[in-house]
């Protein structure tokens, strides 16, 4: 049984620069219902040691996911992926199968 393909390759890299606007922070708080002052009230963030606004951790997070999504999806997903099961040899109350997705 041959080795399945490799997805992700070693040494691979992709970029993105995300610069998130006041606004962008409070709405993605918002959307997300974290409450914590930091992430919506501007008067209140202006006096905590980071002297601002600042985004929650999951919207650079959330950032950071699509980004890999996108990067993968333009050559790591089947098209149709079919799924084919192989028995493997067992005894007769047990099955084993391995599943393999190949290209439609």
């Amino acid at each position: 049984m041959s080795a399945p393909p490799c997805v992700v390759n070693i040494g691979e890299t992709f970029s993105s620069t995300l610069v998130l606007s006041a606004e962008s922070v409070i709405s993605f708080a918002a959307l997300v219902n974290d409450f914590n002052p930091l992430h919506h009230d501007e008067a209140y963030a202006a006096q905590n040691r980071f002297g601002g606004l600042i985004a929650s951790g999951t919207q650079p997070t959330a950032h950071f996911m699509a980004l890999l999504a996108t990067h993968f999806s333009t050559y790591a997903q089947p098209a149709r992926p079919r799924v084919r099961h192989q028995a493997e040899e067992g005894c007769a109350r047990e099955r084993h199968t391995h599943d393999h997705v190949a290209r439609a």
